[in-house]
C-alpha cells in the first residue's frame, strides 16, 4: 500500500472517530490507557500531525501500525462498541470494551415488535 493510501485511510477513520469521541479520549487509547495529561498531549500531537494537509511542513505519514490500530478502533465503533469504555491494565494489555446500549424502541422495531405505548 502506498503512503498516500495509508494517509487517506488513517485520516478517514480518525475523522469518523473524532465525530464521536474527544481527541484526548482517542489519545488515551493510543497511550494504552495512560491517564496523565502530558502523555495524552504528546500522543494527540503525533495523531494530529498525520491529519495535516500533504503539503504542510509538519505533516507526518501514517505507518502500518497507525492504520491498523485506527482501523480496528473504527471497526469496533461501527460494530456497536463504545470505544470510550476501552480498558487497559498497567502493562497496556487490553482488558475489555463494552457494547453501546441500544434503545428499547430501536431494538423493538428491529425485532418486528410494536413499540410500547405509554
Amino acid at each position: 500500500m502506498d503512503q498516500n493510501a495509508k494517509n487517506q485511510t488513517y485520516c478517514e477513520s480518525m475523522l469518523r472517530l473524532q465525530d464521536w469521541y474527544p481527541q484526548f479520549e482517542i489519545a488515551r487509547w493510543f497511550a494504552l490507557g495512560e491517564s496523565s495529561t502530558s502523555a495524552k498531549r504528546i500522543i494527540r500531537s503525533s495523531m494530529l500531525r498525520k491529519l495535516y494537509p500533504e503539503d504542510h511542513p509538519d505533516k507526518r505519514g501514517a505507518n502500518n501500525s497507525d492504520v491498523l490500530a485506527i482501523g480496528l478502533l473504527d471497526l469496533l465503533h461501527r460494530e456497536g462498541y463504545d470505544v470510550s469504555t476501552l480498558q487497559f491494565d498497567t502493562k497496556g494489555k487490553v482488558l475489555g470494551v463494552r457494547k453501546r446500549p441500544l434503545l428499547r424502541s430501536i431494538t423493538s422495531k428491529a425485532a418486528g415488535e410494536e413499540p410500547e405505548k405509554g
